[in-house]
């Protein structure tokens, strides 16, 4: 037909062809559930999903509407691919960097064996963010041709282009909407992997340094606070570079549009780099104190937390209190020239961002004016948004600058510790002997290990710094030894280096297996049943020879008046268990490993003098389970009643041996001997106690319910104090006005005809108010908020745990791990995460308010699309919120078992390598770090399906400013057609940045809800804490009598309400 457009007689066939393709591409890449095959361990619901399941996140759906509510359904995570697997990266690393061992090392080594471990799946992160920059950077030709064509006629032939620029929108946003969700969720892998890799050095190497001079402290501090700032390495190493190519690119199209002024910003941006470089000269020994400062801290905690019962006997929680809060002082004081350094370089990075589109369209605006020739709106608006986008890149290239500073004093802090010397094994083996077991056959009987020529235990010249004389012993196989001496004459030092943890100053110890039972004097005991603590990690299921170890033991009796028998939970280093019952579970463990040596320091000093005797003859008689399986055995006791049971004694003095031999050689010398005899004691009824495990106790049941609870924002802010608060709302919304002003100033520059100097005055007041309302922000967030909350909400726990006393049932039935996280991972959260968060969040919400009063001024339409993407945005973020929240709670209570794993494999180092448990401890601490982690996977994914789908919503906004300003076009000027796109593109990331915002904070409130939820439920030992009558128990009454007795008949004492009572 004439007349006709052929474009317009293609654009319905061009459209019908793309929505069939996309459908046929959707149907194709359906999702097909594959069936497992050999590493069927390993696969995983992303990876069982379709291309599009994958790239879209389908695979999270599943988990959307599931509640996670017990500690339990971490068993119903899906496990994490091979590549991200802690046990994966765990023997990556470890062999990496043992490959360096013996090599000089310097501040790059760590990072760069860290690297080359996570080379392959770095580089895949590659892909998608050059896709990602490359859509960005399409953004302001969209504008420009978006403006132009608003300028141009309505009538003109090429009106058929605004159909093309919707579908240009379409492409770029849902483009970045999916490069960018696959770039992230990428680099949450590389977090992840980078995070178990450093876990597991700083395991592996505590696991081999000597436990006499370890300090819980110091690793503690660095699996908590330095590995978490490392995590942060990912992000800057990876941006860094796209950064730099997104401010390459950025040149260019700024060269194409203001031609010779565009290194104006370039030498902005080197004035204010080094200005900052000069900030931050001593930012890393500032960092490196701080550290130090946490580490003294959680050092004290830790302790403290360990000690708890000997603390609330002695009635020192109030000293001990006052004390850590003084570290908490201090190390708030070394915070805070961190904090104003951080302030400093914020202004200096702000400023260029502020100033920098400013000063260059200023100087472009002069120097169109002296060609007389008016500011051309396409190329004003055009420039301003391609400054923003270098501008971002560039902060952020200078933001991280102080942040790999902080990086590197972790990095050193960690690779200082990873160079300490470790244990050197200095015994020798004369040969190898199995394991003591079994016959086969319910009749069966204890097989005696076979007496041999070569002598068990050999020590020749051996001297230490207590033992000064050389000291020298020969112990025959199967035979019982007993070193005797007083206090401080080095029983326990001969044990430990018979045990190889305490390296002689000279002489050797030759074993015939180092295959040891060790029971320490304080015997260590992890948590768990009393069955699996006697089995051990190794432990067999011999029932038969279990009864035998527990008949020896006199532990029959204890065991059965427990309610649930010997699936008694024990508590926290058998805190539930007295002394004797203790001492007599661990020499129980000792006996069932069935070793041929067994070491035994002072074991049954705890034990009254009945069932010492009675267990002394079971275990030690001429008819004893020892003695009969063969066992040879050293026992370090004080007493000299057994003497003439001993096959050898040896006699321990001032500065070595005084004597040694059989009993029947030393039984003239009563000298020797008398001085050691004990006093006598009177026999003490057994004492049980039972409590309930963790999983039932209750303690750690809280949660952060699905819904939320806006209770739990004035709980914070009450910490915050009101005033801080006021202050950060008045800052952000100054900020918030004199940020967006810029865009309806430009409009109104770009429509004027004259007074050029009158908008460039107005411009730059502008950027002065933006520059200060941003430093105020920054410096109520950081100098007043953070300090502030920090040492209120850390006062609050420490007095919650100890001034308001937390009963000792909540010690024995809470892992010390956990109750040490609340210190740590919740103070962190609420120190450092939340005042940020709050402080984003806050000008997140008066930036969008700013910014829809800008699009109403536009074009009205536009601004109703806020409303309505605001609703979709909120809709699919509450859709999110409660699988995220409690899979965050998850994810901290796991990570304190990390923490608690970690404490019991420390305090139990020696007894550990002992039996030869390193193995079983590292898989333990494996699967507690997985646990963790497929908490924190599925929760970043989810969070990437949020940003996934609010980003679309995001593009579906764009689509319809730009069909807005396309189709009505007659009644848009240029100038409003700028605002809106300009406003448009940061709108959008205004309203991500604010559901992320918003959805970080519900997340870190989580750590409120455990401080909260913990002051529920703990109740006080002492009513009159809270009372009225608190005095009167500091001083007894007037009437109290001067003398008296307590006599206690029958009673029955535990630490839980828990029927039926023990006996």
């Amino acid at each position: 037909m004439p007349g006709t457009d052929p474009e317009a007689f293609f654009r319905p066939v061009v459209t019908v062809r793309l929505i069939l393709h996309t459908t046929l591409l959707v149907v194709e890449c359906h999702t097909t559930h594959a069936t497992p095959g050999p590493s069927a361990a390993f696969e995983t619901p992303e990876h069982l999903g379709s291309v599009l399941g994958k790239a879209f996140f389908c695979w999270t759906n599943t988990f959307l509407f599931q509640k996670f509510d017990s500690i339990l359904v971490l068993r119903s995570l899906p496990a994490l691919s091979q590549e991200i697997h802690p046990e994966t990266t765990r023997a990556i690393v470890v062999q990496a960097w043992a490959c360096r061992a013996g090599e000089p090392h310097n501040r790059v080594t760590l990072p760069l064996i860290l690297l080359k471990c996570i080379m392959k799946p770095f580089l895949v992160a590659v892909i998608p963010r050059l896709f990602l920059t490359a859509f960005k950077y399409s953004q302001p030709r969209l504008i420009r041709e978006s403006i132009l064509f608003v300028g141009h006629d309505e009538n003109s032939p090429d009106s058929y282009h605004g159909y093309w620029l919707v579908v240009w929108a379409i492409a770029i946003y849902s483009s970045i909407a999916i490069s960018g969700a696959l770039y992230q969720h990428q680099l949450n892998k590389l977090k992840l992997m980078l995070r178990s890799m450093l876990v597991a050095l700083i395991h592996d190497k505590a696991l081999e340094l000597p436990s006499i001079a370890y300090d819980n402290g110091e690793a503690n501090a660095l699996m908590s606070n330095d590995v978490d700032h490392l995590r942060t390495m990912i992000d800057i190493v990876h941006e860094t570079w796209a950064y730099l190519l997104e401010v390459v690119v950025g040149i260019f199209l700024l060269a194409k549009q203001v031609g010779w002024i565009w290194p104006l910003p370039l030498v902005l941006v080197f004035v204010f780099s080094r200005l900052g470089i000069y900030v931050t000269r001593n930012l890393l020994m500032d960092q490196k104190n701080w550290n130090q400062a946490t580490q003294a801290r959680i050092a004290a905690t830790s302790s403290m937390v360990s000690s708890m019962k000997g603390i609330k006997m002695l009635g020192l929680q109030s000293v001990l209190s006052s004390q850590i809060k003084d570290l908490r002082k201090h190390e708030l004081y070394l915070a805070a020239k961190v904090r104003w350094v951080m302030v400093y370089y914020n202004a200096c990075t702000n400023s260029l961002g502020i100033f920098s589109p400013a000063l260059t369209l200023v100087t472009f605006a002069l120097l169109a004016q002296a060609r007389g020739v008016p500011m051309d709106t396409a190329t004003a608006f055009t420039a301003i948004a391609t400054l923003n986008m270098i501008m971002h890149p560039t902060n952020m290239i200078m933001t991280a600058w102080p942040r790999v500073i902080a990086a590197l004093a972790s990095f050193e802090r960690i690779k200082t510790f990873l160079l300490k010397q470790p244990l050197e094994d200095y015994r020798e083996s004369n040969c190898k002997s199995p394991r003591i077991s079994l016959e086969e056959g319910v009749n069966s009987k204890l097989v005696r290990y076979p007496q041999m020529l070569t002598p068990a235990i050999v020590v020749h010249d051996l001297a230490t710094e207590i033992l000064r004389k050389p000291t020298n012993l020969t112990l025959a196989r199967g035979t019982f030894t007993m070193v005797s001496g007083p206090i401080g004459s080095g029983k326990s030092t001969l044990l430990r280096c018979l045990l190889g943890e305490a390296p002689p100053d000279r002489g050797s110890v030759i074993l015939h297996t180092h295959r040891i039972a060790y029971c320490a004097q304080s015997p260590w005991l992890p948590e768990g049943t009393i069955r699996e603590i006697i089995q051990g990690p190794l432990g067999s299921e011999d029932d038969q020879f279990y009864g035998q170890v527990i008949d020896a033991c006199l532990l029959k009796h204890d065991i059965n008046a427990f309610p649930k028998g010997d699936d008694t939970w024990i508590g926290n280093r058998g805190l539930n268990l007295a002394g004797g019952l203790t001492q007599r579970v661990a020499l129980a463990r000792a006996i069932f490993a069935r070793y041929p040596i067994a070491l035994l320091d002072d074991t049954f000093s705890a034990l009254d003098g009945d069932t010492e005797r009675t267990v002394f003859y079971n275990l030690l008689g001429p008819a004893g389970l020892l003695r009969r399986m063969g066992v040879t055995v050293v026992l370090a006791t004080n007493s000299s009643q057994y003497f003439p049971m001993a096959d050898h004694i040896v006699i321990l003095g001032d500065s070595g041996v005084v004597e040694q031999g059989a009993w029947q050689t030393l039984s003239t010398e009563a000298s020797a001997i008398h001085k050691f005899e004990p006093q006598k004691r009177p026999s003490e009824p057994a004492e049980t106690s039972a409590v309930q495990s963790p999983k039932e106790c209750g303690f750690e049941t809280e949660r952060y319910r699905r819904s939320g609870n806006i209770t739990l924002y004035g709980y914070y802010f009450k910490f915050a104090g009101f005033s801080n608060l006021a202050l950060l709302v008045g800052w952000t919304a100054a900020y918030a006005f004199f940020v967006s002003v810029p865009q309806l100033w430009l409009r109104l520059w770009t429509e004027s005809e004259d007074n050029t100097w009158y908008y460039i005055t107005g411009f730059l007041l502008i950027c002065i108010f933006a520059l200060a309302s941003t430093h105020g922000t920054i410096w109520t967030t950081v100098i007043r908020l953070a300090p502030y909350s920090g040492i209120q909400v850390h006062k609050r726990l420490l007095d919650i745990i100890m001034k308001y006393g937390a009963p000792l049932s909540y010690f024995s039935a809470v892992e010390n791990g956990s109750i040490l996280n609340r210190f740590i991972q919740d103070i962190q959260y609420i120190d450092q995460e939340l005042p940020m968060t709050l402080a984003d969040v806050s000008n997140q919400i008066f930036k969008l308010c700013t910014q829809a009063v800008l699009l109403y001024t536009a074009e009205k339409l536009l601004a109703l699309s806020l409303p309505v993407s605001f609703l979709a945005v909120y809709l699919t973020q509450k859709l999110c919120m409660g699988s995220s929240r409690q899979l965050q709670l998850l994810e901290l209570e796991s990570r304190a078992a990390i923490f608690s794993d970690f404490l019991k494999s420390i305090e139990g180092l020696a007894t550990i390598r002992a039996f030869g448990w390193q193995q079983a401890v590292t898989r333990e601490s494996v699967r507690n770090l997985h646990a963790s982690q497929c908490a924190e996977f599925l929760r970043l994914s989810l969070q990437r399906w949020l940003g996934l789908v609010l980003d679309l919503i995001g593009a579906a906004m764009a689509a319809m400013v730009i069909a807005t300003v396309t189709t009505y076009r007659s009644r848009i000027s240029p100038g409003q057609a700028g605002i809106a796109l300009n406003v448009m593109l940061v709108a959008n990331a205004t309203l991500l940045g604010l559901v992320n915002g918003w959805t970080t904070l519900e997340l870190n409130l989580g750590a409120m809800a455990r401080v909260r939820s913990l002051e529920d439920t703990i109740t006080s030992e002492s009513k009159a804490d809270a009372g009225e009558n608190n005095d009167l128990l500091s001083k007894p009454w007037e009437s109290w009598p001067s003398r008296g007795a307590l006599k206690i008949t029958e009673a029955t004492a535990n630490y839980q309400c828990v029927k039926p009572y023990p006996l």
